[in-house]
């Protein structure tokens, strides 16, 4: 029963990560605000995604549910507070070129 608790809190988290990074300016957008008004915001880094793996892999994962593993990595890729997000992010900047000092 904790495990249900802690993914559920988990899971929450994940979709306050994944708020302010796909929703809130479409919402923004929808409800008649302009671009220059927006104000980005941020969520809870890490702990979303970190709390849903170690809860998934640690009590839940004996319970062999397909459904329980795809809600648990769906959690898991919407959040975009996870170190998973920061690691994407960092490669794709180095390939890219972006943030390379001029020295």
């Amino acid at each position: 029963m904790t495990g249900w608790i802690l993914l559920i809190v988990g899971g929450l988290l994940c979709a306050l990560n994944a708020h302010p990074s796909w929703l809130r300016y479409p919402l923004h957008r929808l409800r008649g605000g302009l671009p220059e008004d927006y104000q980005h915001a941020s969520g809870v880094p890490l702990f979303g995604s970190l709390l849903v793996v170690i809860v998934w892999g640690a009590q839940l994962r004996d319970e062999n549910s397909v459904v329980l593993d795809s809600i648990a990595w769906t959690l898991v890729a919407i959040d975009t507070g996870g170190l998973h997000w920061f690691v994407l992010s960092v490669v794709y900047h180095r390939i890219r070129g972006h943030g390379e000092s001029s020295d």
